[in-house]
């Protein structure tokens, strides 16, 4: 095999492990929201009146709790959409690097 393309492929594995590590960062701050939205849908919908914000009205607490539950479905979708991609970009990764320990003979450096 020639140079070129063993270091393509340490090139691509490289990348490959960028990106991944930048799905995780997306990972974690959608199930940030996720739980971000949960505690406001809690908030809205338990009616319970809090020292923090005593001056809200229930018909105020309902549209916001909608909404936050809105956009926690949304996020939580686009958690488990990552979570794949992690996995599948994973197995990816380990097939690159499994593909230039066969063609170099397991002589990577």
């Amino acid at each position: 095999m020639k140079k070129t393309e063993i270091e393509r492929l340490r090139q691509e594995i490289l990348t490959k492990n960028i990106y991944l590590r930048q799905m995780r960062i997306w990972f974690l701050l959608s199930t940030l929201l996720v739980l971000v939205c949960a505690l406001i849908a809690f908030w809205g919908f338990s009616g319970v009146s809090d020292a923090f914000l005593p001056n809200i009205s229930v018909a105020t607490r309902q549209p916001i709790a909608w909404i936050a539950t809105a956009i926690g479905a949304c996020a939580l979708f686009f958690s488990g959409l990552v979570v794949i991609a992690l996995i599948n970009g994973r197995k990816h990764v380990l097939s690159l690097i499994d593909q230039l320990n066969a063609k170099t003979g397991g002589k990577v450096k």
